[in-house]
């Protein structure tokens, strides 16, 4: 039995995501405040598995958990060099555990060219949010990022949302989203990626993307309507990320079904979410990230990269016009969708989306 007494001195309500490592296979009961509450395993969880129990607003918070099964597999340390990664599944529980070769690769973490290049026999559907989009992708840095800040003396990222603490306040980036239109334009619309999938993407001036952010100048979440089934929703995104924000989710990207279920896909620095102005820096030492580095669209001429992590060690930093990211989430095909959201949970940060396409 685990228990947890949280108490909130925020100033406004708030309510409450507690998510913390699996100690057994299975979970007899979670009560939140005496009150049976439910729980989800944690989406996407590396080196171990782990739960997540949501509550609604209150001051304090005591939750509960009654574990039952087995004590939960210890996972063996990565060593250096190139890791791949094997899905275990023990329980209620599924995460990624490190492995030694090609062979315990799975389809959630392999190398983008396979995932990317290679055509299939499966269906696309794009999805239409247009209607949605508050912003252009080129105009990011040219917002003014001013309220909520600390009222007092703190260090924060330079009013344009890019740029360091001290000496780099004017910074900026060029970002020039005119052969991401370009592409699309002349496919109808549709941005292809290598293997064919394609990205509803407008070819005209004008709004692009789905912006959120912890700043007032977009809402801290949107929800986009979805239909039918699928195997996966392919996501294209592009936003900001900062050194305050490296290791720990900047945001999330949550998928409802009808009977209320949820898929989540986390945005995690530097695992998934890289910043639009540049590429991370890796190396096997200060700067060193685990798993597939996610397919980069160069804004400005509408090329796709495709890296392997020992392709990409060593390079990194700005690229002139920006890059998107594309991810993937993997769906429940046996489940009717409801919607997709997108979120931002950290702070200085700003999470877009700009096309989605169900993979049927």
């Amino acid at each position: 039995r685990e228990t947890f007494a949280v108490v909130s001195h925020f100033a406004k309500p708030m309510g409450l995501r507690l998510e913390w490592p699996a100690r057994m296979s299975e979970v007899a009961s979670v009560k939140v405040n005496g009150v049976e509450a439910k729980w989800s395993a944690a989406e996407g969880a590396v080196g171990e598995p782990r739960i997540v129990v949501e509550a609604p607003v209150a001051a304090t918070w005591e939750v509960a958990v009654e574990w039952k099964g087995e004590a939960i597999n210890e996972t063996p340390r990565a060593g250096g060099g190139s890791v791949t990664f094997a899905t275990t599944k023990q329980g209620a529980f599924t995460w990624l555990t490190p492995g030694g070769g090609a062979a315990q690769r799975t389809a959630a973490v392999a190398a983008p060219g396979e995932n990317w290049t290679t055509k299939s026999d499966e269906t696309y559907e794009t999805v239409d949010f247009s209607k949605l989009f508050n912003a252009e992708v080129t105009q990011i840095f040219k917002q003014e990022y001013r309220t909520p800040r600390s009222p007092y003396v703190s260090l924060a990222i330079p009013k344009q949302g890019i740029g360091a603490w001290a000496g780099d306040v004017k910074a900026t980036a060029n970002i020039d989203d005119s052969g991401l239109r370009a592409a699309a334009g002349k496919n109808g619309g549709k941005f292809l990626m290598p293997n064919g999938a394609p990205f509803a993407i407008s070819a005209d001036a004008g709004k692009n993307i789905l912006f959120t952010s912890q700043f007032d100048n977009f809402p801290k979440e949107a929800t986009v309507p979805l239909t039918g089934s699928g195997k996966r929703l392919l996501l294209l995104m592009a936003g900001s990320t900062n050194p305050m924000q490296s290791r720990f989710d900047n945001g999330e990207i949550v998928v409802t079904y009808t009977d209320g279920s949820t898929a989540r896909l986390a945005l995690h620095n530097p695992t998934n979410w890289w910043p639009i102005e540049q590429d991370f820096f890796t190396d096997d030492y200060q700067f060193k990230r685990d798993g597939a580095i996610p397919p980069r669209v160069d804004l400005k001429d509408g090329k796709v990269r495709l890296m392997t992590p020992e392709q990409a060690k060593g390079h990194g930093g700005t690229i002139n016009g920006g890059a998107a990211t594309v991810l993937e989430l993997n769906l429940d095909p046996t489940k009717q969708l409801k919607d997709v959201t997108v979120r931002t949970l950290a702070n200085e940060v700003v999470v877009g989306l700009m096309g989605a396409t169900i993979v049927r």
